[in-house]
């Protein structure tokens, strides 16, 4: 996968957005120590694996891991109890024969990233992850609020598919967002191209991106169709959403 630089570019906005919008606030319980606000460290591993092994038990012991992380350097917290989540979990009809995640992201105890590629067609995609511990659900009406205060030079309150008004180059940083199957949506559009999305329902907020603005394939890839279809209008998007509302209920009422 090549990546120029103005790709780049867009993948850090996308996931600097992410991060405005989940508002990734420190706590210091369950933690060692924590990065200072506005200072994000990153810290990767390889495999979901050891990622898992690593939110489970916080052990540093190599010998408990496939492979160590990204320049032998552990995390300086712990992940946060009951944060780990496997993608199949979310998007059961993706195929894991089909895909490949080689790099898991870690910003803070409770936000972090798959990224891969499809095995197929190499196309690549991300998915990010935020949960913050005892969430409710959070009213429509102060999520708008809550964007409108945000970085977004136009907050646009319809879904984009239905919406009379479409994101131009005068609309900046451009989010839509609404409800839909129980779950606040939200798409983030720059120039006039969409960045990636957002779905937020109780203690979780899943952001899914096509890792750069240009990466027109994401959409067309039938290995990417479990993720892609929440960028359509269709049914599906309404089956995946439902699906995440049940997961998110089922998981905080079993924590």
């Amino acid at each position: 996968m090549k990546y120029t630089m103005k790709n780049l570019f867009f993948v850090c906005l996308f996931f600097a957005v992410i991060i405005c919008c989940v508002g990734c606030n420190q706590r210091a319980d369950d933690t060692e120590t924590e990065e200072p606000i506005g200072y994000i460290v990153r810290y990767a591993f390889s495999s979901v694996e050891d990622f898992k092994t690593y939110c489970e038990t916080a052990s540093k012991d190599l010998s408990k891991y496939k492979a160590p992380p990204m320049d032998n350097t552990f995390p300086l917290y712990k992940m946060r109890e009951g944060c780990f989540v496997d993608l199949l979990d979310l998007f059961p009809q993706l195929n894991t024969n089909e895909i490949t995640v080689d790099h898991v992201e870690m910003a803070s105890s409770n936000y972090y990233s798959y990224s891969g590629y499809t095995n197929k067609e190499k196309t690549p995609f991300s998915i990010s992850i935020y949960y913050e511990e005892d969430g409710e659900k959070l009213k429509f009406e102060e999520a708008v609020k809550e964007a409108k205060n945000g970085e977004f030079d136009t907050v646009i309150s319809s879904d984009y598919h239905t919406s009379a008004s479409k994101p131009t180059k005068k609309t900046g940083l451009c989010l839509y967002i609404f409800e839909l199957e129980g779950c606040v949506v939200k798409y983030i559009f720059f120039n006039e191209k969409i960045q990636g999305m957002l779905v937020q329902r109780g203690n979780f907020k899943i952001g899914i991106s096509p890792a750069y603005s240009d990466n027109v394939e994401f959409f067309s890839d039938e290995a990417l169709t479990p993720l892609s279809c929440l960028f359509g209008s269709g049914e599906e998007r309404k089956a995946a959403l439902k699906h995440f509302a049940d997961f998110v209920d089922s998981k905080m009422a079993n924590d």
